[in-house]
């Protein structure tokens, strides 16, 4: 039994040898990602103040300069009433003696000051910058906003979706369009989608800078630390499968992002002595 036992063995060897050779492993990018509408516009707040009526809802349609949102504005049109009282006095002593060089004067400077004031009170007013639908408010009656905090977001007629994927800022090297990228949703696990990488940053990015780029109200949805990357990819379809039905994708959802980096075989994973020795060979 011992010879018998000994050519089992040798044969055990010598398959594990060949499926380390010939089997291969390989090696992933993965991170967080989320869909985002590519036609998505997020306004902000330009100077601070407390919204005092909302004139939109989700779901409307809004055309370009409508108001969507009014901040309080009795201290710029207490100033813009009393600039023009005043600009108002100037004119007519300017009307009743034209030569009066003091008017004149004080006309020029009241009329800039007046146009000022004008620009000022219409920063109370948060206008649609073009035709969409309201996609969400992100705030209430009565609350205190600060500048370039979001307010609303709109969505354009084109309403596309794409993938922003936050991969290792180590891998961008070897990340390039035309690769591979496989998404798995949040709550639907195992059913992946299979997409092609369009763009790669030139530049790896600390978290900050990741979360401006993928949206101040959407960027508290994923956790990113350390350097990275951002990826794209549009989705062919506002729908997936998952458990054989259709669902619809919505701007906002979260899932992980993976991409083939590269692959070896077994034997030089669990052995990298043997790569470092072909190499020295080769050279």
């Amino acid at each position: 039994w011992t010879h018998w036992a000994f050519w089992l063995l040798v044969a055990a060897i010598a398959m594990v040898i060949l499926i380390g050779a010939l089997g291969r492993i390989g090696e992933y990018a993965s991170g967080p990602a989320l869909i985002r509408s590519e036609a998505r516009m997020e306004l902000t707040v330009s100077s601070p103040g407390v919204v005092t009526a909302i004139k939109v809802n989700p779901g409307d349609q809004v055309e370009k300069d409508q108001p969507l949102v009014l901040l309080d504005d009795s201290a710029e049109q207490a100033e813009f009433q009393r600039i023009n009282n005043e600009f108002e006095l100037q004119l007519i002593r300017a009307l009743r003696d034209p030569s009066d060089q003091f008017a004149r004067q004080a006309l020029a400077s009241l009329r800039a000051q007046k146009e000022y004031a004008r620009a000022r009170l219409g920063q109370r007013t948060i206008r649609s910058p073009g035709p969409g639908s309201v996609s969400a408010v992100h705030l209430k009656v009565g609350q205190q906003v600060s500048p370039g905090e979001p307010v609303m977001s709109l969505s354009g007629g084109d309403d596309k979706l794409q993938v922003m994927a936050l991969l290792p800022g180590h891998y961008r090297p070897q990340l390039k369009p035309g690769m591979t990228l496989k998404l798995e949703l949040s709550g639907y696990r195992y059913e992946r989608q299979t997409l092609k990488i369009e763009t790669v940053g030139e530049d790896v990015i600390g978290p900050q800078a990741a979360r401006r780029l993928l949206g101040s109200a959407v960027s508290d949805a994923v956790s990113v630390a350390g350097s990275l990357v951002l990826v794209q990819a549009s989705l062919p379809s506002r729908f997936f499968r998952a458990e054989g039905r259709s669902l619809q994708l919505h701007d906002g959802m979260s899932g992980t992002a993976e991409v083939r980096i590269r692959s070896q075989s077994i034997l030089l994973t669990l052995i990298p002595g043997i790569k470092s020795l072909l190499e020295r060979e080769d050279g």
